[in-house]
C-alpha cells in the first residue's frame, strides 16, 4: 500500500516549486508540465480532490492557484523505471551518471510531440484489432 505520508512529501515538494514560481512572477499565463512517479499525486490532482485530508488541502491550493494564476498544470504520470534512466530519480542519492545528469536532454524523455501509436507500434496494432477492416486509424490533418 501506498505510504500517504511519502505521497504528501512528494506532493508538496513539487507544490512548492511552483508556488515560488508563482511568488517569483514565472508563472502568469504559462503551462507546466510536471512529470512524477507518484500516482497519487497525478490522479488526485485530475480529480481535483484526495481521500486523505492533507493531500486535499494540498491539491484544492494547487486548483485555485491554476484559478487564479491562468496558467495550465499538468501532471503527467512516469513510471519509475523510466525515472531512473532519465536521471533524476538518483540525484538524491548522488548518482550523477545516468540521463540528464549525463548530460542528455531532458526533451529525449518526454516525448510529447509523439502520437500515441507513434510511441507504441503495440498499441496500434490493438487499435486495429477492434475493426473488422484493415483501414489505417485516424491521424490529424496537416491544416
Amino acid at each position: 500500500m501506498d505510504d500517504p505520508w511519502s505521497n504528501h512529501r512528494e506532493l508538496k515538494s513539487l507544490a512548492d516549486m511552483v508556488f515560488c514560481m508563482e511568488r517569483d512572477g514565472d508563472l502568469k499565463g504559462t503551462e507546466v508540465f510536471i512529470f512524477t512517479d507518484n500516482s497519487t499525486a497525478e490522479r488526485d490532482f485530475f480529480k481535483g480532490s484526495s481521500k486523505g485530508r492533507i493531500l486535499h488541502d494540498l491539491v484544492l491550493r494547487l486548483q485555485k492557484l491554476v484559478m487564479t494564476a491562468g496558467i495550465k498544470l499538468h501532471f503527467i504520470h512516469v513510471s519509475g523505471t523510466r525515472m531512473i534512466t532519465q536521471g533524476l530519480d538518483g540525484l538524491s542519492r548522488g548518482n550523477l551518471s545516468k540521463g540528464v545528469m549525463r548530460g542528455e536532454e531532458m526533451t529525449s524523455f518526454i516525448p510529447l510531440h509523439l502520437s500515441a501509436v507513434e510511441r507504441s507500434e503495440v498499441l496500434k496494432v490493438w487499435i486495429a484489432s477492434w475493426f473488422s477492416f484493415n483501414d489505417r486509424p485516424l491521424v490529424p490533418s496537416a491544416d
